[in-house]
């Protein structure tokens, strides 16, 4: 195992891509698998934070107080049996502005909160907002891998090209020279589809060209996953069984598989 985490930012400006799913199951799956894993959520909306159950109580920490130097992270995080988290609730939004307006280390906030706590995990995964506003920025600057859920639609590419310029700057300008994406994921898929076969084709094509891949593995369209979430539980405690569990749990092992070869 790592001795120092991987941090993973779950990232896609497009909204409706199963990015809080993916982050939610591939932090799950993570830790099923014998690591130690802690979620950020990084998304005002806080969809991450509530599909576990987290504390977001007037009184719990959030990733708020923790970028704002009112809390280390360490008494932010949140022990729960998915894994361990620090939540965000709809107050994180307003600190978007502030990060705007400040004038030294606005993009590097998360990296800095972070950094106290990195060597207790083998990996963190953000979860970020659909935007590449400055909350994401943070979260690419905190991060060494970028995975992009994507789904089969006529702007899956374009999405991804705006992404990939995105990471390159943060790359050249924000001090994360060795930023990656370390592939895309496509969600709610339908490979028997037309559409669905020329899309993916596209993707490949553009992402080979960025320096990436799409995963073999893919996510099928799955009425658990929505159930999991509002009964506020992991996707393999809610059912095990289901084909998102399964789906999601293949591309884990996908995952650590490509990252052992390498």
């Amino acid at each position: 195992m790592p001795n120092r985490a991987t941090i993973i930012s779950i990232s896609n400006q497009k909204g409706g891509v199963g990015k809080t799913s993916t982050a939610n199951a591939f932090a799950a799956g993570l830790k099923r698998k014998g690591y130690k894993v802690l979620a950020v959520d990084m998304d005002p909306q806080g969809n991450l934070s509530s599909s576990v159950d987290a504390d977001l109580s007037e009184d719990a920490l959030t990733i708020l107080e923790v970028m704002k130097g009112k809390a280390p992270a360490a008494d932010a995080v949140q022990h729960l049996s998915s894994f361990d988290i620090i939540p965000a609730d709809i107050s994180l939004a307003g600190y978007e502005q502030e990060l705007i307006s400040s004038t030294f280390g606005r993009d590097s906030r998360l990296k800095e909160s972070l950094s106290k706590i990195r060597d207790e995990y083998d990996y963190i995964v953000i979860d970020t907002a659909p935007s590449l506003a400055m909350l994401t920025i943070n979260a690419l600057v905190a991060a060494d891998e970028v995975l992009v859920p994507a789904t089969a639609e006529f702007f899956a590419t374009s999405g991804l090209e705006q992404l990939a310029d995105t990471v390159q700057n943060v790359r050249r300008y924000a001090g994360n020279p060795d930023l990656a994406i370390c592939g895309v994921l496509f969600t709610m898929h339908d490979p028997r589809t037309i559409n669905g076969q020329t899309i993916r084709e596209e993707t490949e094509k553009y992402a080979r060209s960025i320096g990436t891949f799409v995963y073999d593995t893919f996510i099928r369209k799955a009425v658990a996953m929505g159930e999991s979430q509002t009964n506020r539980m992991d996707i393999y405690t809610f059912n095990a069984k289901s084909n998102a569990a399964k789906d999601y749990m293949a591309f884990v092992e996908e995952y650590l598989s490509r990252k052992e070869s390498k």
